[in-house]
C-alpha cells in the first residue's frame, strides 16, 4: 500500500516585546506566516515526526519544537499542523524543518532504517526557507518535497499591555485571500483523515523577563443549544479526539499547542508561553447556532488555587465567540483580534478588568520549569476539587461548585456538561428539602429567598490579598427564574454555586 507523506504546518505571529510597552488600544498589528511542506511518497508508513525551528532577523531562535509526530498532531499517519509563534519586531525570518524519522506498524513505533531512505530534510542539515513577516497579510512558506501543496493557514492579532503583563491574543475562523474569506484548514477529522474548516484561538503572553510566566485558561464551552465544556486537561498536547472517543458535535478535532519562546529581552529570557487551541468542525454535523467561550489570563509566578487574586483591576481576555452561523452551515465568525473594532457587548476577544467580588478560576496553565522544561497542570487532578458528592433532586444531578467558580467550571470538574437552569425554568417554591437543593445538602443552615440561586454563602476572612473561607452560613433558593443565571453566571467570591450537570 503507498502512502502519502506530508506536512502543513502554520505559525501566526503574536508579537509581545518585554523591553517596550504596547498600547492598549492595541495599534501594534502582527503578521501571518503560512508553512507548507508538500507530499512525499514512501510504502507502508505510519508515522513520521519532524523538528521545527523558527528564527527571527537577528538569527535568535523564536522557538524550537521536537519530536513532532503525525499521531499526536495530525491525521495519524504522515500528515501533520502546528501552531506556533514569532517575533514579528524583527520581520526577515527562516524556518527550519528536521525530518527526524519515519515509521512503521499498526502503532507507529518500528523506526524505518534510515537507509531505506534519502531524508531531504535531516537533524542538524534540515530544510530551511525564508519568510518575511508582513502587517496582517499571508506569508506563505512551502518546502517542496515532492508535488508543492501551498497551506491555507493565516492568522493576525493585536497586543494589548496589561501594566506589567503582556499578552496578544485572536480567535480566526477564515483568513482574507485578494477580498475572498477562505476557510482555514487545520485540524483533521479522525475519522476520515481529512482536513476540515478549522477555528484557532490564540494567546502568547509573558509577565516580563525572568518573570516566571504562568498562563491560564478556562475550558472552553461550546453551546449548540444546549453547554459542553471541552476539556483541555490532557498531559499530552495535540489531538485530543479520536474515531473511537469523539469530540461534541459539529466538532471532529480539537488540537492544543503550547510552548516557551527562546527569545531574550535586555539579555534576559523573555519568558513568553503560547497556548493556541485548534478547532476542526464538520458542518454536516451541526444542527444550529454555536456559541464558544472562555477565559484566560497571565500571572508572573502561580495563582493560588488557579484563582485571580482578590483586589481590583485584574486583567483577563475573555473570549465570546459567535461559533457557527444560524444555517449551521458555517462559521458565524471571521477574524476578532483582542480588543478589535468588530467586537460587541457579547460577542469578540476583549480584555476585561476584575474587581475583588468578580474572581475568576482557571482549569488549566502551562509556565516554563526552573530546568527549562514546558510545565503545564490542571486544576483538579483526576477531577477531584472536594466538591461535595452529588445529590439527585427534582430530576437533576445536582453538584455544589467552589466559592467564585460557574456552572460551566463546576460540572466540567465532574466530566460532565452544565444545564441550563433559565432554559429549563427551574424555580424553587421555598427553601425546604422538598423543594430546594441547598436544603438537601446544608439541612440546618438559615435559608433565603435568592433570584439567581440555588447558592450558599460561607463566612471567610480577607486577609488583604485572598479570602480565606470557614464554614457555609446560609442557603439561597431560586424563587424566581432569573434570566442572567446561566452556565456562566458567577455570584462573586465568597458565594458557591449549586450546579445541575448531565
Amino acid at each position: 500500500m503507498r502512502r502519502t507523506l506530508g506536512i502543513q504546518l502554520m505559525a501566526f505571529l503574536f508579537s509581545v516585546s518585554c523591553a517596550e510597552h504596547v498600547s492598549p488600544d492595541g495599534d501594534r498589528a502582527t503578521s501571518r506566516l503560512a508553512i507548507a511542506v508538500s507530499a512525499l511518497e514512501l510504502e507502508t508508513v505510519s508515522d513520521a515526526c519532524y523538528n521545527l525551528i523558527a528564527r527571527n532577523g537577528a538569527g535568535d531562535v523564536v522557538w524550537d519544537q521536537t519530536g513532532i509526530c503525525a499521531d499526536q498532531f495530525g491525521d495519524g499517519v504522515a500528515a501533520l499542523s502546528y501552531v506556533g509563534s514569532c517575533d514579528a519586531s524583527q520581520p526577515q525570518h527562516t524556518v527550519t524543518l528536521e525530518l527526524v524519522g519515519l515509521y512503521l506498524g499498526d502503532d507507529g513505533t518500528d523506526p524505518i532504517d534510515t537507509d531505506a531512505y534519502v531524508n531531504p530534510c535531516p537533524v542538524g542539515d534540515g530544510c530551511t526557507q525564508p519568510a518575511t513577516c508582513v502587517d496582517n497579510a499571508d506569508v506563505p512558506v512551502t518546502f517542496t518535497l515532492t508535488v508543492m501543496r501551498r497551506a491555507s493557514q493565516g492568522f493576525f492579532d493585536i497586543a494589548v499591555n496589561f501594566s506589567d503583563l503582556f499578552c496578544s491574543a485572536k480567535f480566526d475562523c477564515k483568513r482574507d485571500v485578494d477580498g475572498v474569506e477562505t476557510p482555514l484548514l487545520l485540524a483533521f477529522d479522525p475519522s476520515t483523515g481529512e482536513r476540515v474548516d478549522t477555528a484557532v484561538l490564540g494567546l502568547a503572553c509573558t509577565g516580563g523577563p525572568d518573570s516566571d510566566t504562568h498562563v491560564y485558561l478556562q475550558n472552553p464551552v461550546l453551546d449548540c443549544g444546549s453547554p459542553v465544556v471541552i476539556d483541555l486537561g490532557g498531559a499530552e498536547a495535540g489531538n485530543l479526539f479520536t474515531s473511537s472517543e469523539p469530540a461534541p458535535s459539529p466538532l471532529v478535532q480539537v488540537m492544543t499547542f503550547r510552548g516557551v519562546e527562546l527569545l531574550e529581552s535586555g539579555g534576559a529570557s523573555a519568558d513568553k508561553i503560547y497556548f493556541n487551541v485548534a478547532f476542526g468542525v464538520d458542518f454536516e454535523r451541526a444542527t444550529g447556532p454555536c456559541t464558544l467561550s472562555t477565559t484566560a489570563t497571565v500571572s508572573s509566578g502561580p495563582l493560588e488555587d488557579f484563582t485571580t487574586p482578590a483586589y481590583s483591576a485584574y486583567p483577563v481576555i475573555e473570549y465570546q465567540i459567535p461559533f457557527v452561523g444560524p444555517d449551521a452551515d458555517d462559521f458565524a465568525c471571521v477574524r476578532w483580534p483582542l480588543d478589535g473594532p468588530d467586537n460587541g457587548p457579547d460577542a469578540g476577544v476583549a480584555t476585561v478588568y476584575l474587581d475583588a467580588n468578580d474572581p475568576r478560576t482557571f482549569d488549566v496553565v502551562v509556565f516554563q520549569e526552573p530546568d527549562g522544561v514546558l510545565g503545564f497542570d490542571t486544576r483538579c487532578v483526576g477531577g477531584d476539587c472536594a466538591s461535595p458528592a452529588g445529590l439527585t433532586f427534582a430530576g437533576f444531578d445536582w453538584y455544589l461548585g467552589a466559592p467564585g467558580q460557574n456552572c460551566s467550571q463546576a460540572c466540567a470538574d465532574q466530566g460532565l456538561a452544565c444545564v441550563d437552569l433559565v432554559a429549563a425554568n427551574y424555580v424553587e417554591a421555598s427553601c425546604s428539602p422538598a423543594d430546594s437543593i441547598c436544603a438537601n445538602f446544608f439541612p440546618d443552615l438559615p435559608c433565603a429567598a435568592d433570584g439567581d440561586g440555588p447558592r450558599v454563602s460561607y463566612d471567610y476572612t480577607y486577609t488583604g490579598t485572598e479570602f480565606e473561607f470557614h464554614d457555609p452560613i446560609q442557603c439561597r433558593y431560586r424563587n424566581w427564574n432569573y434570566p442572567a443565571m446561566t452556565c456562566s453566571y458567577s455570584a462573586g467570591a465568597t458565594v458557591a454555586h449549586f450546579c445541575a450537570c448531565e
